[in-house]
């Protein structure tokens, strides 16, 4: 059969200017360090006190830990980015899972997915380690997969890192996903879900770029591009279905 074709969506290209709330609220997280957090929707950039850069996306908890001979980050959940000020005297290792990311003055992104720890490095070079095995080096335009002691580290397009980092401007890019793909992935900025109605809808190939808080802009982008009905529910819920179905 021929490969499915990605049609962009009408409404792409809305996000622009959207600018993430700077300083987050911390506070003591037992004896061990400060505790950030952000709630589903909701972003946050936070300056440490070594002057590295840190930004949790929606739904994201962290522990940090700075202290005098190393710098450690513990992601709890969610997803945060990291441009860390140069120390050589002081690694910058970030902990996710069994993951640990190391670092000494670069830029990288963790996130924990359900069933893996993605690492996404836009500058620099950083050290991935998983369990007991060795320390896998993975530098800018590349990503690492981990997951039980397997680290796949795979080259990006530039394109492909910019679609990664465009959490951090609020906006969501997709380029040949499946609306199942798109639609898992708005559901982590909303309280009330997505939900695909017909299974046969979960494949459609789909491309544009949304602003994270605005997913209506999306559904009508569907209705417009596909002919997918987006049916509201009285829980504020949002329910697709083929433009057909009554």
């Amino acid at each position: 059969p021929a490969p499915p074709v990605t049609r962009r969506l009408a409404m792409g290209g809305i996000a622009a200017g959207l600018v993430a709330a700077v300083g987050a609220a911390a506070w003591r997280f037992g004896a061990t360090g400060d505790h950030y957090a952000t709630g589903v929707g909701e972003r946050r950039v936070v300056t440490l006190a070594d002057g590295s850069l840190m930004r949790l996306n929606t739904d994201t908890a962290v522990t940090v830990d700075l202290a005098p001979r190393r710098r450690s980050i513990r992601l709890l959940r969610g997803e945060a980015s990291f441009d860390v000020a140069h120390d050589t005297r002081r690694p910058f290792v970030v902990a996710a899972d069994e993951a640990r990311v190391r670092a000494v003055g670069t830029a990288f992104t963790v996130r924990l997915r359900s069933d893996l720890t993605e690492v996404t490095v836009s500058e620099g070079i950083v050290g991935v380690r998983d369990g007991g095995k060795a320390e896998r080096h993975v530098p800018a335009g590349n990503a690492a997969a981990v997951r039980r002691g397997t680290i796949a580290v795979t080259a990006l397009a530039p394109t492909d890192i910019q679609r990664r980092l465009a959490w951090q401007d609020g906006r969501l890019s997709f380029d040949g996903d499946t609306l199942e793909q798109a639609v898992d992935e708005f559901n982590r900025y909303r309280i009330r879900p997505i939900v695909i109605g017909d299974p046969a809808l979960a494949g459609v190939r789909i491309g544009g770029t949304f602003r994270s808080d605005r997913s209506g802009d999306f559904a009508r982008a569907l209705e417009q591009s596909f002919g997918i009905r987006a049916i509201e529910g009285g829980d504020g819920s949002l329910l697709l279905v083929p433009a057909g179905d009554g």
